[in-house]
């Protein structure tokens, strides 16, 4: 029993108006011959295009116009006054650049488009930090990151750590700096745990990100 055509001409969806039916789309599907429904349309632009009757079933249909009108207008208003992760936008310099101030003070000139699309969070500080420091633990806050660096205590604490190691790294023995002091149970976790000998020993840097890798493995699976 064959179902009754629609007829679509005439008819509007989105900025397309249905002109006249085009010829059918013929295809082979599990090597069956099959053939989709094509239609001749006007665009509110003025462009012509040749759309599938599944196109209609869509929330925004175009000859993709809309498109490119939504992508100009997102690359090309004013971000001034706008934030981005770490970055504030000071001002436009051209179409592609813009003048920021980062939250460490840097003033430079960023790709517009790296900011919107949120490849660039800042002025290349947080990857540094990143980078100096191979215990970065992406659950703590920048707040309770600073706050942690600035404890005079663990200061203290961490050159008692190393001198009672006699400055040796636990896992594989080496003297090469930098070492450091690593907690065996959480300091975000075990508060009271923090300045406790018996959870802290020396690793080097690389045992120490081996370390932590291990651990946010087992804690994916």
């Amino acid at each position: 029993m064959h179902t009754k055509k629609i007829d679509f001409v005439g008819k509007r969806f989105g900025r397309l108006v249905v002109v006249s039916e085009a010829t059918p789309y013929r295809y082979f599907s599990k090597l069956k011959k099959c053939a989709t429904r094509q239609f001749n349309c006007v665009c509110d632009c003025g462009n012509k295009k040749v759309v599938s009757c599944s196109t209609f079933k869509r929330n925004h249909i175009s000859c993709g116009c809309w498109g490119n009108e939504r992508t100009r207008e997102r690359f090309t208003k004013d971000l001034t006054g706008k934030r981005f992760g770490r970055i504030l936008v000071l001002s436009k310099t051209s179409n592609k650049k813009c003048k920021t101030r980062c939250d460490c003070g840097v003033v430079k000139d960023i790709d517009r488009n790296s900011l919107v699309s949120g490849n660039t969070k800042s002025c290349g500080c947080f990857r540094r930090e990143r980078a100096s420091t191979l215990t970065f633990n992406p659950s703590l806050t920048e707040k309770d990151r600073i706050s942690r660096m600035l404890v005079p205590r663990w200061t203290e604490v961490r050159q008692k750590i190393r001198k009672r190691d006699k400055y040796t790294c636990l896992i594989c023995g080496t003297r090469t700096p930098p070492l450091h002091v690593h907690h065996l149970k959480s300091w975000t976790k075990f508060k009271k745990l923090r300045f406790a000998f018996d959870n802290l020993v020396t690793l080097c840097a690389y045992c120490h990100k081996e370390v932590h890798t291990i651990k946010r493995i087992a804690l994916a699976v």
